[in-house]
């Protein structure tokens, strides 16, 4: 946020700054001898006022200096072909841009046959380098000296050949990747040299059976096993089946490269066989992970739960009774804290290794009122929804939405931790 504010403050400054001052910056840059910075202010200054004769005289004058410079450089350079050609694009930038203030700068009469001239040696120059390094296995060398050349122009047939150069840099760098175990690196070097090859022509039939034997070596069989509880507090009505429902329709089955989840209907049908419990513990997940032929298992268990209330306002409540007369009940209003400790376990069936475990406290708290009445509720003259409010009915309903924010707390935080886990284990 505060380099928004700076980038935004810098915009405004720069929009306000008036032609005269960006003309006086300009001299001034000019007397420390920063020729391009002076010649940027010079052309800035005229954008906003075209007439500014001092201005189109002092940019003549740098801009004769920087063109002298840039060609002094170009032929300095005439040992590397690229090195002269991008001398060559400075001095180019720097008439275009004079030209479109008005300033025409005096260039030798060869100057874009002399330009062309040094973009097509320096295409020359790198198509081949290219090559040589794809050969060679620097494929990040091979890129960047393809894509310098694209900077020069190329003709459509070099242009052609530094795709088809990058296309193999790509490609070989997969399976350079793959073989060396860096799995996620060659899926995107496949990825890319598949999006520029296509996957119709019998290159890109290689790059996608490519991509798919990435995928298989790499993706990882995970038994994710239902929610257990581990203590034996009171939990609220459905909490434990919310919590699993939850996790296995957002997140356990849905699609995440590199992970296959198991059929969850296949694990708890080997649950009910073997009649494991305490999945967390090493030994059992490694035994029901064995039977399942997953490579990791995924347990997740509600260690601890706590609830507390606490009275914070009372109101009284008058209703007819049934069999005649009236009644006093009461609207009570609670402050209530749920708390519940969790522990998310993720085990390498192979080992029987932990790979990742930890507990985390998880709490929501709120308001909530229901009734309470000393004799039967039966007897008020109330409607249906009324006498549901009394009671461990009452109580229930009115802590609904923090038992709905708790669970989808554990929801997100077993989520996280399953996934931070699991993508340690592709390298």
């Amino acid at each position: 946020m505060r380099r928004l504010v700076l980038l935004i403050a810098s915009g405004l400054v720069a929009a306000c700054t008036s032609p005269s001052e960006l003309y006086d910056r300009g001299e001034r840059y000019e007397r420390e001898g920063r020729y391009e910075e002076a010649a940027d202010h010079y052309v800035r200054a005229l954008e906003r006022e075209p007439d500014m004769r001092k201005a189109q005289g002092r940019l003549s004058v740098v801009g004769r200096h920087l063109l002298t410079r840039y060609l002094e450089a170009e032929a300095g350079a005439a040992t590397y072909a690229p090195d002269a050609a991008d001398a060559y694009l400075r001095a180019d930038a720097l008439v275009q841009r004079a030209a479109g203030v008005g300033v025409r700068l005096a260039a030798p009469l060869s100057f874009e046959a002399d330009r062309d001239a040094a973009l097509a040696r320096a295409v020359e120059a790198l198509e081949p380098e290219a090559w040589d390094l794809v050969e060679a296995g620097r494929y990040e060398e091979a890129l960047a000296a393809a894509e310098r050349a694209r900077r020069y122009r190329p003709a459509p047939d070099w242009a052609a050949s530094l795709d088809a150069a990058e296309r193999t840099a790509y490609a070989r760098w997969a399976e350079a990747d793959r073989a060396a175990g860096r799995y996620r690196a060659a899926l995107a070097h496949a990825d890319e040299a598949l999006r520029r090859t296509g996957p119709d022509s019998p290159e890109g039939a290689d790059l996608v059976l490519l991509r798919d034997r990435i995928l298989e070596e790499a993706t990882v069989n995970v038994a994710f096993f239902p929610v257990e509880q581990r203590g034996r507090d009171e939990l609220p009505p459905g909490f434990l089946r919310d919590l699993d429902d939850r996790l296995e329709d957002d997140h356990w089955q849905q699609p995440r490269l590199f992970i296959r989840p198991l059929d969850p209907t296949e694990v708890r049908r080997v649950i009910r066989y073997t009649g494991e419990e305490r999945f967390y513990e090493p030994a059992t997940a490694a035994h029901l992970g064995r039977r399942l032929n997953a490579d990791v298992t995924v347990a997740v268990t509600v260690q601890d739960f706590d609830r507390t209330a606490r009275v914070t306002d009372t109101d009284t409540l008058t209703a007819d009774l049934r069999s005649g007369g009236t009644a006093r009940y009461f609207r009570v209003q609670h402050e209530v804290t749920l708390r519940a400790w969790m522990d998310v376990t993720v085990v390498e069936v192979a080992s029987r290794q932990v790979l990742c475990s930890g507990a985390g406290e998880y709490s929501e708290s709120g308001e909530a009122a229901w009734y309470d009445y000393d004799g039967r509720v039966a007897d008020l003259d109330l409607p249906r929804d009324e006498r549901r409010r009394f009671g461990e009915e009452g109580r229930e309903e009115a802590e609904r939405g923090l038992v709905e924010d708790l669970t989808e707390e554990l929801v997100r935080s077993a989520a996280r931790r399953a996934a931070g886990c699991l993508d340690r284990l592709i390298p």
